[in-house]
């Protein structure tokens, strides 16, 4: 067995499929959550891909997220079950990240640029679109951007790219009223 440690920065943060021993916010540093990864299996389908975020090489930056333990018992089950659902382009990787002052070894999930769903970064109007309009089996591709949101501002962190999206974004009356049922706190200038 490996480190029992995950790092969650999309979805797992709010469905591990899994009960976590413990959940810590983490950081990982040297890493950028981009959404540019096309989701054929989760937020959409393969004639109209949504889009699901990625983790790209970035020395500058860092991912703000959770750091979830894996029962011993459940071990070999639960990565199995992640192994399957991240299968549209996904790797698991051995990484380590900030737990306050503690450096914990981690392994997390990415899906890299060479992998046949990568879709690269697109422009603000681009992403909006599809994400306006993809479903999948996993729901739609604007909830899963909606709950990555609720996510981020929950760790206190909202990277520069899903603040941009989410304003545009919530120019669209139909966001706001999604945002409003989910129960998402939306900025105070977006009335939500």
């Amino acid at each position: 067995m490996t480190t029992p440690f995950l790092f969650g920065y999309g979805s797992i943060l709010w469905r591990q499929d899994f009960l976590p021993v413990s959940i810590r916010p983490a950081m990982l540093a040297g890493y950028q959550r981009a959404l540019a990864q096309r989701s054929t299996d989760h937020r959409g389908t393969e004639a109209r891909p949504g889009i699901v975020a990625t983790l790209l090489h970035a020395p500058d930056h860092q991912v703000v997220g959770r750091l979830f333990e894996v029962s011993k018992i459940d071990f070999d089950r639960v990565f199995t079950a992640l192994n399957h659902r991240e299968k549209n382009g996904y790797h698991l990787i051995d990484v380590d990240v900030a737990v306050g002052s503690e450096i914990v070894p981690a392994r997390t999930y990415i899906a890299p640029p060479c992998n046949p769903w990568y879709l690269g970064q697109q422009p603000i109007q681009d992403l909006a679109s599809v994400i306006m309009n993809a479903k999948g089996p996993s729901g739609s591709n604007l909830d899963y951007v909606l709950q990555l949101f609720a996510e981020s501002l929950a760790l206190g962190h909202v990277d520069q790219e899903l603040s941009d999206l989410m304003t545009h974004l919530l120019s669209y009356d139909t966001v706001v009223a999604r945002a409003n049922m989910l129960g998402i706190q939306c900025p105070d200038s977006q009335g939500c």
